[in-house]
């Protein structure tokens, strides 16, 4: 596994994990008008995301797969991708199904 990427993936997880904090504080809270503004709202929400696949990717030590799609304008990749996620590719096992 490439080290630099998982000291960037690991310095962008410190500064979402410090980010958070701040957000909790009452007056960041009542400044951002989180509780009452969807848009706020909804970027908070879209960090905790973040934060969370961050550290899926960390835990994971490298068992990453790459998978790229290329070919026309609707040729059918966006439905290739959909299918496969519908269907639920896992690994069990050591293997991919």
């Amino acid at each position: 596994m490439n080290t630099n990427k998982d000291f960037q993936a690991q310095s962008i997880l410190n500064g979402l994990l410090g980010l958070e904090e701040i957000l909790a504080r009452p007056l960041a809270n009542k400044a951002l008008d989180l509780s009452q503004n969807a848009t706020t709202s909804a970027q908070r929400e879209m960090l905790a995301r973040l934060r969370k696949s961050l550290v899926q990717y960390a835990e994971r030590l490298g068992d990453l797969v790459y998978i790229g799609f290329i070919g026309h304008f609707s040729a059918g990749k966006s439905s290739t991708i959909n299918s496969l996620l519908r269907f639920g590719i896992r690994r069990v096992s050591g293997s991919w199904i």
